[in-house]
């Protein structure tokens, strides 16, 4: 996270050659592509892409890494499909659609959080419950 954060690409190569985990979430369940969006480090963006990174990822405000995105430059990078994805990553499949609501548990991530944020991500757990 902290490479992405302040741009420093070829510790991000290294730690993606000895297959860090690209997804891996860190404070506020950024990803490292949230990281390097929102301070505008558009290579490392690509790199991250290359690597798989999740376009999708979504941190505790439920924003997305484009959210974050101030210049057309990286906003251009993240709009660009990636091999696997269909040509428009705006698209929202059925089973993700809320006019198609998922059955089954909803699963929230929160390691590493403090007990208020502990106590808060119960509070938004028993509301999806509900």
């Amino acid at each position: 996270h902290e490479a992405c954060t302040h741009g420093h690409k070829k510790v991000v190569e290294l730690l993606l050659q000895h297959r860090a985990l690209v997804n891996a979430t860190g404070y506020l369940n950024d990803s490292p592509l949230h990281d390097a969006v929102k301070n505008g480090h558009t290579r490392i963006v690509e790199l991250l892409l290359l690597h798989g990174a999740s376009r999708d990822a979504v941190n505790i405000y439920g924003q997305h890494p484009a959210d974050y995105a101030e210049t057309d430059t990286v906003k251009s990078v993240l709009m660009q499909p990636a091999n696997n994805e269909p040509s428009s990553i705006n698209q929202c499949s059925e089973q993700t659609s809320l006019s198609h609501p998922r059955e089954g548990p909803v699963v929230l991530l929160g390691s590493g959080l403090s007990s208020v944020q502990q106590k808060s991500l119960s509070k938004l757990s028993a509301i999806l419950k509900a």
